[in-house]
């Protein structure tokens, strides 16, 4: 089991997610069918000044339900966890849900299993917090 955090910062110039695509032309809303590119920190514990171990890169699309539909790479950058492991899947409105792992590279080569993404309580909606539990083979 591995488990991290994924730091996500909504405000400009430092956010970490973008809105690529929106079908009524607004980018401010998060409308069926938008698409937004991210690159979030993910760090080893809740603390934000905690040790990083790499980013989160990849798309996420609104669906008509309000929940959303993800695929993201974890991308470790550290000397014991060096490689990258493929997620996708639907998160609740909430930004809850079990994603699958989809393989993975370097010291992650032929992972799978799946991740469990929990929305962690936060008092500022500009930078929110999800803890990601990795249940992995490989």
């Amino acid at each position: 089991m591995l488990v991290n955090y994924e730091f996500e910062n909504r405000v400009a110039p430092n956010n970490t997610v973008v809105v690529s695509a929106a079908p009524s032309g607004n980018f401010s809303v998060s409308e069926f069918g938008t698409v937004r590119v991210v690159t979030n920190v993910i760090r080893d514990t809740i603390e934000p000044d905690s040790r990083v171990l790499g980013k989160v890169v990849g798309l996420v699309n609104s669906l008509k339900d309000d929940s959303i539909y993800l695929t993201f790479d974890f991308m470790y950058e550290t000397q014991e966890l060096n490689g990258t492991i493929g997620i996708q899947g639907r998160l609740s409105a909430a930004g809850n849900g079990e994603l699958e792992v989809t393989g993975g590279t370097g010291s992650f080569r032929f992972a799978r299993g799946y991740c469990e993404t929990t929305l962690v309580a936060s008092t500022d909606p500009a930078n929110i917090v999800f803890k990601n539990v990795l249940h992995l083979k490989y």
